[in-house]
């Protein structure tokens, strides 16, 4: 494995197991139902549903997801752990033993318990879920989405080298995530998007402001950190094909990488006919306020739309 964090499968066994053996069993249960998602890691993937992770695994002995999916009660006190370790053992042990419909159908079970109790999720996953699903393989979309929650590493060939610090100590080097990584299929360009659903959020922790300078000091740094991300999404891609994972037709064609924000309105505020307008003055603000003079393109959705597209604000 190399030094420098690079995303991906390395592991020649976990990779044939998922191209033909006992992982490929379940990539192909998954691929044919439109409600999940698969992205790779470093040397594991993952499965989305609803935003939530169903399945991180590394083997076809191991696959870890959130013990609180199988929570019973809003309030943690109410609740029977020793019952929770119980059900966790049985879905573990049906995904050892390869029966994995079954598997996804008790975590899936849960985790639709879960959300109604309103302990997770919320409406930015539900909505990034979606995107997902409708910027993928026969859509009608501009884009196609390579990646989510991209985490960069401290261990990157473009880690964050801005003078932001993080931790209790506030000495931490900050490792920013990226919402999307999606391929532009008129120019076959990388475009990094950071996900905004109505207005509330928008100058808080993780703000528009926090999200483009963790840009600007990792992949927009400099041409060379560009075209390291570039080349990791390269291979990405290709692996991704490999796995039937994407469609085979889309190429990465430019060392360039453009920076963006979706901003989808969300019809439960009560400023729903200004919430364009509320975005492009906080955005202006905020980047200023982080001392950037640049203009990023948004992609403007309505409420529950979800196909990408180059309309710009």
């Amino acid at each position: 494995m190399s030094t420098f964090y690079q995303r991906g499968i390395h592991k020649a066994a976990l990779r044939k197991s998922m191209q033909s053996k006992e992982l490929k069993r379940l990539l192909d249960i998954v691929r044919l139902d439109k409600n999940f998602v698969v992205f790779l890691r470093d040397d594991y993937f993952n499965v989305y549903y609803r935003g939530g992770n169903v399945a991180k695994v590394e083997s076809a002995k191991s696959v870890q997801f959130d013990k609180e999916y199988f929570r019973e009660h809003k309030n943690k006190e109410e609740e029977d752990y020793s019952f929770i370790n119980k059900r966790i053992e049985e879905a573990t042990a049906l995904f050892k033993a390869g029966r994995y419909q079954e598997y996804l159908n008790m975590i899936i079970a849960a985790m639709e318990h879960y959300f109604e109790l309103g302990l997770k999720n919320g409406e930015e996953k539900e909505s990034q879920h979606q995107l997902c699903i409708n910027n993928t393989f026969e859509s009608a979309s501009e884009y196609i989405l390579l990646d989510v929650e991209y985490m960069v590493s401290i261990k990157s060939k473009f880690a964050y080298c801005g003078k932001r610090r993080c931790g209790k100590d506030l000495d931490s080097i900050p490792k920013p995530r990226f919402d999307i990584i999606a391929i532009r299929k008129a120019d076959g360009k990388i475009c990094i998007m950071e996900l905004k659903k109505g207005t509330k959020a928008l100058t808080k922790k993780s703000g528009i402001g926090e999200h483009a300078e963790s840009f600007e000091n990792t992949v927009g740094y400099s041409k060379e950190r560009e075209k390291f991300f570039v080349d990791e999404m390269r291979s990405v891609l290709s692996q991704m094909k490999d796995l039937n994972l994407i469609d085979n037709r889309i190429e990465i064609l430019s060392d360039e990488v453009e920076y963006m924000f979706v901003f989808q309105e969300n019809s439960k505020e009560l400023n729903t006919a200004n919430q364009v307008q509320v975005f492009r003055d906080t955005m202006k603000k905020e980047l200023q306020r982080e001392g950037l003079t640049k203009e990023y393109p948004v992609i403007e959705l309505r409420d529950k739309e979800y196909s990408l597209r180059n309309n710009r604000l």
